[in-house]
């Protein structure tokens, strides 16, 4: 398919911020904009034992160098462009399952913004009446219901590492076996189709806002935001580094829960 540079469009304006969870990690998360495109990744943290030659953090910030090179693909809808990113990657002749990431991306269509998310990132645009519609692709937590509780437990009553590190095998082979397929969840990964699988959708050009799970996950009941409609004018009306690390200070206090890698992206 022959591919024209995007001239229509507008660029979108762009602040973002993110940081690991833990300091002595590598951030996993990614973010970035060109043109009209902007974009959140977060590379799918793996147990020990289990990395292969690309590190989750290694393939979050590839993935987001080669979306970039597509970011003005005039003729290209949000999931051919992301299909492509994941195709130049290329990890599927890598031995073991490889690296994984969620995405969430926007871009700017004259008075309207395109968006579309993949895995557990997801984005908040301004509905008709200026109020969040938030999309979080949801299809991830339905999977390994049975060992996400179970770590969640041991965490919650302090069991001891060795036991948490077997418990989060169980998930991640749990996990593993319905990625990329019917019934299961879709993420970036070795299988490029996944990108079809996204939710896509088209909203009122405006502020929005692209985050990963690192910041959802401290909006609700108990959480350092108690609604979408509070972190949506909080998150808009602060720079993103502030909400970042109210999100990871908030995350550290909570003794059942742990500290994230976090990224906040507001999209004008």
């Amino acid at each position: 398919m022959a591919i024209t540079p995007l001239r229509s469009r507008r660029t979108l304006h762009v602040q973002g911020a993110s940081a690991p969870g833990r300091p002595e990690r590598a951030n996993e998360d990614r973010w970035g904009a060109r043109g009209p495109l902007a974009w959140v990744i977060d590379g799918a943290s793996q147990p020990a034992g289990t990395e292969g030659a690309l590190s989750a953090a290694d393939y979050a910030r590839r993935l987001g160098e080669e979306l970039s090179v597509r970011a003005t693909w005039e003729s290209a809808a949000l999931p051919e462009i992301l299909a492509a990113a994941i195709a130049a990657v290329g990890t599927a002749d890598a031995p073991g399952p490889g690296p994984a990431a969620t995405v969430a991306m926007l871009r700017s269509r004259g008075e309207e913004l395109e968006w579309l998310v993949l895995g557990d990132a997801g984005c908040a645009v301004p509905d008709e009446m200026g109020q969040p519609r938030v999309i979080i692709d949801d299809r991830l937590a339905r999977v390994a219901v049975a060992q996400r509780q179970a770590r969640r437990r041991a965490r919650r009553e302090g069991a001891e590492p060795q036991v948490l590190a077997e418990l989060s095998q169980r998930l991640y082979r749990a996990e593993l076996a319905a990625r990329n397929t019917d019934g299961g969840y879709w993420v970036a990964a070795d299988l490029p189709e996944a990108a079809e699988y996204a939710l896509t959708g088209i909203a009122e050009h405006g502020p929005a806002l692209l985050f990963t799970d690192g910041m959802s996950a401290q909006v609700g009941p108990g959480a350092r935001w108690v609604s979408w409609a509070q972190a949506w004018r909080d998150w808009r009306a602060h720079p993103p580094r502030q909400a970042v690390a109210e999100a990871q200070a908030a995350a550290r206090s909570q003794s059942s829960s742990t500290v994230d890698d976090a990224t906040l992206l507001l999209a004008s």
